[in-house]
């Protein structure tokens, strides 16, 4: 049961797990392109942890498999019940990797609104493995999230991790198959890895298509129905 509207973000399962084991395979997959070639994903984990800043950027930059319209089929009770059988959703959704004591890898606080998502997107944070330690990502129920939004000290340059109490703000841990949906305007993020493997995840966005969209338009989203 999807309980998005109370804290603008939930946990949610996948019943198809067969299709994002495709997906992880898909991925694997699409990285021998970049001379990466890993037989699982645990595998690939290890060798992010060593690969150049520059390689990780161009991979993330040009990676360009069919994840977005994946994600709409494994999570597609999810995405149907908040948007809709017609949507606008991502043409390529963001491969992110979080390495272990990497600051540059790391997801500082912020919303998607501030980047001009529409106030009616969502989006779907699916890491590729289980996440049980801090690797992952943190959200911050709406009504404060609109008060950080709102506050200027708290915006803008400044909008940092030094701002967060980091107890407070715990990154959500994850098992297989599970993601965490929020819309724009939650503030979420992720602090420096800690762990011993990279994390690695997908970001998807969506929305209805009868909501409008604001900066990120049609050129950023395809239309995608379901059958």
């Amino acid at each position: 049961m999807i309980n998005i509207e109370k804290k603008g973000w939930d946990i949610v399962e996948t019943i198809n797990i067969y299709e994002l084991d495709n997906l992880c395979a898909i991925i694997l997959s699409e990285l021998k392109k970049f001379d990466i070639i890993a037989k699982d994903i645990k595998e690939l984990r290890l060798m992010l942890n060593s690969l150049e800043q520059e390689k990780r950027n161009y991979i993330k930059i040009n990676f360009n498999s069919e994840s977005a319209k994946k994600i709409a089929i494994i999570y597609r009770d999810t995405i149907k019940k908040i948007a809709g059988e017609k949507i606008f959703l991502q043409k390529k959704s963001h491969l992110q990797f979080n390495v272990p004591n990497k600051i540059n890898t790391v997801t500082p606080p912020h919303a998607d609104i501030i980047f001009g998502h529409s106030p009616h997107t969502y989006t779907i944070w699916t890491p590729l493995h289980d996440v049980d330690d801090k690797s992952g990502l943190f959200c911050v129920d709406k009504k404060e999230s609109i008060n950080i939004i709102t506050s200027e000290e708290k915006f803008g340059e400044n909008f940092s991790e030094e701002l967060f109490n980091l107890e407070s703000y715990t990154p959500l841990k994850l098992k297989y198959g599970q993601s965490i949906i929020f819309n724009s305007l939650i503030v979420h993020g992720a602090w420096l890895n800690s762990a011993e493997l990279t994390r690695i995840s997908i970001d998807t966005r969506f929305q209805s298509v009868h909501k409008k969209l604001f900066e990120k338009n049609i050129d950023y989203f395809d239309v995608y129905e379901y059958e």
